[in-house]
């Protein structure tokens, strides 16, 4: 069997690594063998046929073609990476009632047992059926309005490569889903936030997640050395940046990093200007998950 799974585009690399994989198409890889949870993807499913298309007729031409070995009810469910014409609920209804045609199913879209996956990048569609091998995360309790999207927490952390014997800190933590997810990963973590609501809500979540991280408010040039440190840095532009943030990352960095330095942030040249010319950035690259599109900055000392 041929598994699909969906990830981050641009850290493909980390749902690679998880999976045993390969790259299928960007945001998305190919893989033999099903394992209970990945914790990079944010779906999975078999892979039935791929086809490329012109019309929503030629896509419901194509799945009446299908023999479905499964049982009970289904529905379908469409996403897309990009397309100018069609609709996910006219793809979604037109594909429910092509699937009936030639196969002994009830279309259910409400009530269903089975989820068929019509994937449409452009041009390509790819059906699957859907795997449940997501981890429901339900510590995600309280959040913050600048949370990190689980799935890109763990693909960061995979990406990082960290060792069992190295230890990772988390600057500015916020509702701590990255230290979490970090911790999911049996990474030596521990997290630091400024303020008492973001360190409070952090370790309610963790506590809903049954994992021990150390959080703590120490002001960031007081912190301990540590062989990775991570943060995720979203502002606008409108208001007064994040420097004294930027510049004290930095300075840690400085003094306290064994290894590599990690920052999700949304506008990468403000790092560029202020960082110190003992630092280095290695690494630079472009991600996306779903609407969100960031860059992966990562540095190391010279």
């Amino acid at each position: 069997m041929t598994f699909i799974g969906k990830t981050i585009k641009g850290l493909e690399e980390a749902a690679i690594s998880e999976t045993n994989g390969k790259l299928n198409s960007p945001g998305r890889v190919e893989f033999n063998t099903l394992k209970e949870c990945y914790r990079t993807l944010d779906s999975v499913y078999e892979l039935l046929t791929s086809f490329k298309f012109k019309t929503l007729t030629d896509i419901t031409n194509e799945i009446k073609k299908l023999k479905l070995n499964i049982e009970g009810t289904y529905k379908c469910k469409c996403s897309f990476e990009s397309h100018d014409i069609l609709t996910s609920m006219e793809v979604e209804q037109a594909c429910g009632k092509a699937i009936g045609e030639n196969n002994p199913l009830n279309y259910s879209p409400k009530d269903y047992n089975n989820t068929i996956i019509i994937d449409i990048v452009e041009n390509k569609c790819t059906i699957g059926i859907s795997k449940d091998v997501i981890p429901k995360r339900e510590y995600r309790f309280n959040l913050h309005n600048q949370t990190t999207p689980a799935t890109l927490a763990a693909a960061v952390i995979k990406y990082l490569n960290i060792k069992k014997d190295e230890t990772l800190i988390c600057i500015e933590s916020k509702d701590g889903i990255i230290p979490i997810e970090a911790a999911l990963q049996n990474i030596n973590v521990s997290a630091n936030d400024l303020h008492s609501n973001n360190l409070r809500n952090a370790r309610i979540n963790a506590k809903l997640a049954k994992k021990e991280i150390k959080f703590n408010s120490k002001e960031i040039l007081k912190l301990e050395k540590s062989d990775y440190i991570i943060t995720h840095v979203v502002f606008s532009k409108k208001k007064k940046g994040p420097y004294k943030l930027i510049h004290d990352i930095f300075k840690l960095a400085e003094t306290k990093l064994n290894n590599k330095l990690a920052i999700l942030t949304n506008h990468p040249k403000d790092f560029e200007t202020f960082k110190p010319e003992t630092i280095k950035l290695i690494e630079n690259k472009e991600i996306t998950h779903k609407k969100l599109k960031l860059n992966l900055l990562i540095y190391s000392k010279v």
